[in-house]
């Protein structure tokens, strides 16, 4: 059971959940990597960092404010619920749409008084969404808490989930990434406020390029961000939203074991740990979004990248194919310590991709250091998706999985304990 729905049915005191979050705020809050000071980067980022402890206190406080003020309210039934969670997708949807509808009017210097009417219906339902928000994050919290219980992976005591699952809506992070030039590798990474530009992104890439010529920078648009509570993006997908919510969850859930704990170490435990989480999550986001509408999620059975490929129309372009053989030809460029020809090849890379419709703005070794970490991502090339993806399939369920990988904290582990599956090079 829910700790919320708990308390509201047992009228339990606060205490006992103010305590153990506030354990949790600290111990994720203090080892969070994006909290180191800006180094030389200082000057730079002056003004455009979010600031995480205050982003912490807010955030634990507006969340309990809202548990605590609406503790003793009566509860809608499970029919009226699930029917406000379908309304307020319906809602963001519907907002993306009034948005690029304004858009459009401005771009053809429409009449004031339609672009009035528009920028009036977007004020109205981002006050329908906001009022709303907090219900919703309650609801699908307690939604995924009871497929975890159900499963037996979340900790329990007593009437406490630990760790609780707590997220909020924000709107899309921005992160960013720095790699030196000569190899792939997530050297440091900065969460930014979500409201820079477009403009101010690319003025901070060109300065720390300019300034560090080593070094190559990229600003990221995330998905979520595991701090605590989690930041989710406001997404117009119930089933993206979930799987985003079950994603940072497990971030949590392993800060507390040797492979959460090796994230901030980089390079192979870093991938290991955000594949393994991309696994998790679609298995639990799968379950919460049966559990909250019925509809059941049919995936198609995984299969080896090499099995994918072939299965690809001769004369198709595929995404995934090309950035892998990106991927291949820029590790063989930097190997031969060709850097300035490697970045002439990825421009012209960038521009290949841009002319089949995929709007890659900046192709760079920062690039590939964010989105090689997962293991499952074009942008990857080990075998670390195909070694999880093994031991997931060996296992009894997602807990014995879990069970099974929680405890790496050295590079190489994951190859041993897949060898125990079956796992050779050809797989």
């Amino acid at each position: 059971m829910h700790l919320i729905v708990w308390l509201k049915r047992n009228k339990f005191s606060l205490s006992l959940v103010l305590i153990p979050l506030a354990i949790v705020i600290a111990v994720i809050g203090g080892v969070s990597v994006f909290a180191n000071p800006a180094d030389g980067f200082a000057k730079t980022l002056y003004g455009k960092r979010l600031n995480l402890v205050q982003w912490e206190v807010s955030n634990f406080f507006d969340k309990w404010t809202y548990q605590t003020t609406n503790l003793f309210k009566a509860e809608l039934n499970e029919k009226e619920q699930r029917e406000k969670v379908a309304e307020f997708f319906r809602n963001i949807k519907l907002l993306n749409s009034r948005k690029s509808e304004l858009d459009y009017l401005i771009a053809r210097d429409s009449n004031q008084a339609m672009i009035f009417a528009v920028d009036s219906k977007i004020s109205d339902l981002r006050m329908e969404i906001d009022k709303d928000m907090p219900f919703i994050e309650e609801f699908l919290e307690s939604e995924v808490s009871q497929v975890l219980s159900v499963q037996e992976i979340i900790d329990e005591l007593g009437p406490i989930h630990w760790p609780p699952v707590d997220f909020t809506f924000e709107s899309n992070g921005l992160l960013l990434v720095i790699s030196p030039r000569n190899k792939i590798f997530r050297e440091k990474e900065y969460l930014l406020l979500p409201t820079l530009s477009k403009l101010e992104q690319i003025a901070i890439e060109d300065e720390i390029e300019k300034n560090y010529p080593d070094l190559s920078a990229l600003v990221i648009r995330i998905g979520g961000v595991a701090t605590y509570p989690a930041q989710v993006r406001l997404n117009s997908s119930l089933h993206t939203t979930l799987n985003l919510i079950a994603h940072e969850w497990l971030h949590h859930w392993l800060i507390f074991r040797p492979l959460g704990q090796k994230w901030f170490a980089g390079g192979e435990l870093q991938a290991i740990n955000e594949t393994v989480a991309n696994i998790f999550a679609e298995e639990i986001g799968d379950a919460a979004y049966e559990s909250v509408t019925g509809e059941k999620i049919f995936r198609k059975p995984w299969t080896p990248t090499q099995s994918k490929e072939e299965m690809i129309q001769p004369g198709e372009f595929n995404f995934k194919r090309e950035m892998r053989k990106t991927r291949i030809e820029l590790d063989r460029l930097l190997a031969d310590g060709l850097i300035e020809y490697s970045e002439k090849y990825l421009e012209e890379r960038r521009k290949l991709f841009v002319e089949e419709g995929y709007n890659l703005r900046k192709l760079n070794n920062a690039w590939f250091a964010f989105h090689g970490s997962y293991g499952n991502s074009s942008a990857s090339v080990s075998p670390i998706e195909s070694q999880l993806r093994l031991i997931r399939f060996g296992s009894i369920n997602l807990r014995d999985f879990l069970n099974l990988v929680k405890n790496i904290s050295q590079d190489g582990q994951l190859q041993l304990i897949a060898e125990q599956f079956g796992w050779t090079e050809n797989k």
